[in-house]
């Protein structure tokens, strides 16, 4: 049987959940055969999902964040959808990396990484509900296995 393709984790708006994602995203690599993707699709996902957390629900649980992980054609995207209030991560990511840590802007790192370690990086709000999208091409170390839809 081939491994899961997709992988899909509702997570509640606590910070305490980012044990779960990390775990969850480890297992998916690695069930892949994508242990070298799963430390920086981790470090994107917590990025993104810290940022609804904190500044979209103020660090109040009760709140679905969604985790969506999808591998096809060579390629694994990662999706982030919450329904917070509108905020578009893809804009105003330069942070000034050669202020120093004393003058530098506190935020902006996380969004700005997630930019530079994706191939795409993308931002929709649909309805009520924000969508963010990153991913990148990779190589599985397996073969494809007869498509890969479950």
């Amino acid at each position: 049987m081939p491994p899961p393709r997709r992988l899909v984790l509702v997570l509640d708006s606590r910070l305490d959940e980012l044990d779960r994602l990390s775990r969850e995203i480890d297992a998916f690599c690695a069930a892949n055969a994508l242990e070298a993707e799963a430390d920086r699709f981790n470090l994107c996902a917590e990025e993104l999902v810290v940022n609804a957390i904190v500044h979209g629900f103020h660090g109040e649980p009760g709140h679905p964040v969604t985790v969506e992980l999808t591998l096809a054609n060579d390629r694994l995207e990662g999706r982030i959808t919450d329904g917070g209030p509108a905020f578009d991560p893809t804009i105003n990511i330069a942070p000034d990396l050669a202020a120093g840590v004393e003058t530098r802007d506190i935020g902006g790192l996380g969004r700005y990484l997630v930019s530079t370690m994706m191939d795409a990086f993308c931002y929709r709000r649909d309805g009520n509900i924000n969508h963010v999208t990153f991913g990148r091409a990779v190589r599985t170390g397996k073969a494809d296995e007869g498509g890969g839809h479950d």
